[in-house]
């Protein structure tokens, strides 16, 4: 089974301590958004101080080194309609939510289970797409 990670759910994978057991499944393939590596190059634009500055550019290359990020195509952009509407029914603003939205547009589109730990994005979705948690 093929499971798409959104940003937050990158980045508490990354946190787990070695050995850590989650809810993914122990043979699912996994992957990322591009939007995940957009999220990152802006964190790494945005660090306020040098330590994060130094930080943030090694936990982008992990992420890439990682998992390959899967681009934004037309698929996903005519899945985006179904998953703003969805959005706007749990009383969200998905102009607030933008990134997170095509993330799971991404995993619409391709029929892959989205990985997130954003409850938020849960209520969302979930009518839409197959969503799990990592715990």
């Amino acid at each position: 089974m093929t499971h798409l990670l959104d940003t937050k759910a990158v980045l508490d994978l990354l946190a787990l301590p070695a050995g850590t057991t989650t809810n993914l499944p122990a043979d699912a393939i996994v992957h990322i958004s591009v939007i995940t590596q957009v999220e990152h190059n802006y964190g790494i634009a945005s660090a306020v101080d040098a330590q994060t500055s130094l930080a943030r550019p090694v936990v982008l290359q992990q992420v890439l080194g990682t998992w390959k990020p899967l681009p934004i195509d037309g698929a996903v952009a005519s899945v985006f309609l179904g998953i703003a509407r969805g959005a706007l029914l749990a009383g969200q603003k998905p102009r607030n939510r933008m990134n997170d939205l095509m993330i799971a547009a991404t995993a619409v589109s391709r029929r892959w289970t989205l990985v997130t730990g954003d409850e938020t994005l849960v209520r969302a979705v979930e009518a839409i797409t197959p969503v799990v948690t990592l715990r």
